[in-house]
């Protein structure tokens, strides 16, 4: 999208929702995956609103970072996301401070603060688009938090989140784009999605794609299992983006393995944490 000059992330997020929404009701159409009732509008204005807020300014500031920061840099800072959901859960309440977390959480903060101090540095380097990246990984921190405190145990699988949240979210985003992006859209933004229709097509249905994927993998695997791998494609990432021309120094690298290794340690307090917790239910229900 960078490369074709196209510049309208409501837009085309926008677009995405709503073909995410299109697919999921498809999916569940066929038999694939089920589709529960709609909730109440009360329920909606109410329960589901704010975490909309949260998501559509997720997606939008997160599309407005790759306008100016490198691919790399980019999977390089979402490392930081752990320490940002902690924060935010802290100031709420939803978590309690604990050696462990902090020792993770430090090496996560001070691996990625390296990464991007030796980014500033980089010519082109964008505080806008960092600044983006940082309020949508808060947003998105916010968002976990607020599920948490609406919905409590009411758990949507991936497609009734896809249809019951995709359209408030889509119109969110369209508005936002008509009212800033319009012009440009208009001024050759519609012509660029014209011009290759394929790969906009693929770039609106791509998320629809990776959240079902990503339903299915962490139900036949596991969370923790799925973050792993996430670690993977971030490295992954990491280094087809340096391949494709995106500069990253070795004190980039050596940042983002310290990032890593902080991650590890966050996984494993967090899965050693569950299993006491499963191992305190379960005890419960023999002294029942």
């Amino acid at each position: 999208m960078v490369d074709d000059g196209f510049r309208y992330p409501m837009m085309l997020t926008g677009l995405g929702q709503l073909a995410s929404t299109l697919s999921g009701w498809l999916v569940a159409k066929a038999g694939l995956m089920s589709l529960g009732p709609p909730p109440a509008l009360s329920f909606y204005l109410t329960r589901l609103m704010p975490v909309v807020v949260c998501t559509a300014g997720t997606l939008y500031l997160g599309n407005v970072s790759y306008l100016s920061l490198s691919v790399a840099f980019i999977q390089i800072l979402k490392v930081l996301t752990p320490a940002i959901t902690l924060s935010v859960c802290l100031v709420f309440g939803l978590e309690r401070l604990t050696w462990p977390l902090f020792l993770s959480v430090s090496l996560i903060t001070v691996g990625t603060g390296i990464a991007t101090v030796v980014e500033t540095g980089v010519p082109g380097f964008s505080w806008s688009g960092f600044t983006s990246f940082v309020a949508s990984a808060f947003l998105e921190a916010i968002r976990v938090v607020l599920i948490q405190l609406l919905l409590g145990r009411l758990k949507y699988n991936a497609v009734e989140v896809l249809v019951f949240l995709g359209p408030p979210t889509a119109a969110l985003l369209l508005a936002g784009a008509y009212i800033w992006e319009w012009e440009g859209l208009t001024h050759g933004g519609f012509q660029l999605m014209q011009r290759s229709p394929l790969l906009y097509l693929l770039a609106i249905f791509t998320g629809f794609a990776v959240n079902i994927t990503t339903a299915f993998a962490i139900k036949t695997t596991s969370s923790l299992t799925f973050k792993c791998f996430g670690v993977l494609k971030n490295s992954a990432v990491v280094a087809f983006g340096i391949v494709y021309g995106d500069l990253v120094t070795m004190s980039q690298m050596l940042g983002y393995m310290l990032s890593v290794a902080g991650f590890g340690l966050y996984t494993h307090h967090k899965w050693v944490q569950s299993q006491k917790e499963a191992a305190l239910r379960k005890s419960a229900k023999k002294a029942q």
